[in-house]
């Protein structure tokens, strides 16, 4: 009965008027203030971002070429053409137990092989796939702390874990396994085995987020593509594992279920990921 009164329902507008006089405005000169610090930011610490960002009105563009064929220089094999006995990894126990301590999902364990190298014991093979043959592979130890990469030489420029999937949107994690720590599609995901990548090879993707290691060198890597114009994860200040696969096995290790925890990682790369100068702004506050 109170907001029925013409009184009343007469002061209510008077005041939702006199909001929208200023209320609006507001809004605005907030918006323009971020668009101002964010540029006075880039034309102060990053003076050759800043006239890209200006020539582009603030959109990167990276010209892009597609490798729609194999590079003439990659050579493919078959373990059995360099000597190498290797089983597929369903077939060892040991192998697949390793498999689930990383939080591995078994749909993968296909894309692995097991068996004895050099002598470095025992331990887990990752083909670098090309269609039905590979043209590398990384041995990791089951009962030391030793990884090998191997690459005939002509291959060693692509040092690149499942480079040839597609041409859309891509993440590039540092390790193998942190690239299996979530639950974003296998074909939209690469690693650069710890190694930096050459941008050229990344012109075939229309997206490309990084998503580097929890530790110095991870976030000044972050810092070095964000300059370059990509997107990348920054970990948040409450995280203090060293890598996404650290989080699993501890994770697994504590009896969580592994699908969940893989599926909480992806949501927090996608939470935590930026580009342009949002990405720098943030590597900033963290001393980067």
């Amino acid at each position: 009965d109170h907001y029925k009164n013409s009184t009343t329902q007469k002061e209510l507008f008077d005041l939702i008027v006199k909001f929208a006089g200023y209320g609006f405005n507001k809004s605005h000169s907030a918006a323009y203030a971020m668009i101002t610090f964010y540029t006075a930011y880039l034309k102060k610490y990053y003076p050759n971002l800043y006239k890209q960002y200006m020539f582009d009105i603030g959109i990167f563009k990276i010209p892009k070429e597609k490798h729609t064929n194999k590079p003439k220089e990659l050579k493919l094999f078959t373990f059995k053409d360099i000597n190498l006995d290797f089983i597929p990894i369903t077939e060892s126990k040991k192998g697949m137990a390793y498999l689930y301590s990383r939080g591995v999902d078994t749909k993968y364990f296909k894309k692995f092989y097991f068996g004895k190298y050099k002598n470095y014991g025992e331990g887990i093979v990752i083909p670098f796939w090309y269609n039905d043959k590979i043209y590398g592979f990384q041995f990791r130890s089951i009962n030391k702390k030793i990884f090998h990469t191997y690459l005939p030489e002509q291959n060693k420029g692509w040092k690149i874990y499942n480079y040839f999937t597609n041409e859309k949107k891509v993440y590039v994690f540092e390790s193998i396994f942190d690239l299996y720590s979530n639950d974003i599609p296998l074909e939209n995901k690469i690693s650069s085995l710890g190694s930096d990548i050459n941008t050229e090879k990344l012109n075939k993707f229309k997206e490309v987020i990084f998503c580097f290691d929890n530790d110095e060198t991870g976030h000044k890597k972050a810092k070095k593509y964000a300059e370059l114009g990509y997107s990348v994860f920054i970990w948040p200040n409450n995280i203090f594992y060293k890598d996404f696969n650290d989080i699993l096995k501890d994770s697994i290790k504590k009896g969580k279920d592994p699908k969940e925890v893989r599926k909480k990682l992806s949501n927090l790369i996608q939470k935590n990921t930026f580009d342009n100068i949002s990405a720098l702004v943030r590597l900033k506050l963290k001393g980067y």
